[in-house]
């Protein structure tokens, strides 16, 4: 007999947290701390801390944060934005909205994952940031990608489903084993976009996203922008 799954099922909760998250609700409601509050704060600095990165600034969706993300540098017209050619559509349209030239860069046949190989060849002298997205539980290798490109290139990693994700990368005993070194690679990201869409593996009671940065300057302007 087929079950059927109903859509919030992906994030289930016991009934001691569905009331505390109500208690909370309404707390949020009788203070009317409903945009950028003290609720959102909190949340920030939480996530900053679990993230292990100094900043963590909150918004409306993930694709805002991809956007925001984008105009936090600075980019003019037409500088070029590289992309995996296969994720969703919310990684291309932020470069377009932003009035960024998009180019594909072709995924790796193992993982899935964007082909750094294939990035290095779509690298040109209008190339101003790269997007890779983290998909099903496994993360882009950027630490290779950062010792590739330097610094003269952003890294705006896609985080959209994986919060506190992990990678084994630099780990001696690779895939083959159990993990015996969770490497946290977010460092190697100038910025990191989040979604709490409700099917995330962090989901939200509707939308939501966020932004974390170790760059105080970024973090600054990222506060102004989503204002």
């Amino acid at each position: 007999m087929i079950k059927a799954i109903n859509f919030t099922n992906v994030n289930p909760v016991t009934l001691d947290e569905k009331n505390k998250i109500q208690k909370d609700i309404n707390k949020i409601i009788k203070d009317n701390d409903f945009i950028l509050g003290k609720s959102l704060k909190v949340f920030e600095n939480n996530f900053a801390k679990l993230s292990k990165v100094k900043y963590a600034t909150g918004c409306a969706s993930g694709t805002d944060a991809l956007l925001l993300a984008l105009l936090s540098l600075n980019l003019k017209r037409n500088d070029e934005v590289i992309v995996p050619a296969m994720t969703y559509i919310s990684t291309g349209l932020s470069v377009l909205l932003n009035n960024n030239k998009l180019i594909l860069a072709d995924i790796d046949k193992h993982s899935g994952l964007i082909s750094i190989n294939d990035i290095l060849k779509k690298i040109t002298k209008k190339t101003k940031a790269i997007i890779p997205v983290n998909l099903y539980g496994q993360k882009v290798n950027l630490k290779k990608l950062r010792e590739s490109v330097n610094k003269r290139i952003f890294i705006i990693e896609d985080s959209a489903q994986s919060h506190f994700a992990y990678s084994c990368y630099n780990c001696p005993k690779g895939f083959k084993t159990k993990c015996c070194r969770k490497e946290r690679n977010d460092k190697y990201a100038d910025l990191s976009c989040y979604s709490f869409y409700p099917a995330k593996n962090l989901g939200a009671y509707g939308d939501g996203g966020l932004i974390t940065t170790n760059n105080a300057k970024l973090h600054k302007k990222l506060l102004a922008l989503r204002n």
